[in-house]
């Protein structure tokens, strides 16, 4: 039986979804209030769930293709006062 999906990290979608450009990984980590070293995993929690980001050495992190993996976590992290009526 596989293990069961890593939760999305939603914070870093909505700064990748939210960027007009690469961001590096220091700059995300200031906006996120983490520490640099956590990123790695942060970003691999995102590919997990179907993300295409690309990594440019100088220039940072951009997000390619949103999966739908981590589309039911960001909307429900989004929608904090739940759905419909």
């Amino acid at each position: 039986m596989p293990p069961p999906p890593a939760e999305t990290d939603v914070e870093l979608l909505a700064q990748l979804l939210g960027a007009e450009g690469p961001l590096t990984v220091a700059r995300l980590a200031e906006r996120l209030g983490r520490d640099p070293a956590e990123m790695a995993g942060a970003v691999e929690s995102l590919r997990r769930a179907g993300c295409e980001i690309e990594v440019h050495p100088h220039q940072g992190l951009r997000l390619m293709e949103a999966g739908l993996g981590c589309w039911a976590d960001f909307i429900q992290h989004r929608h904090t006062g739940g759905f419909g009526r």
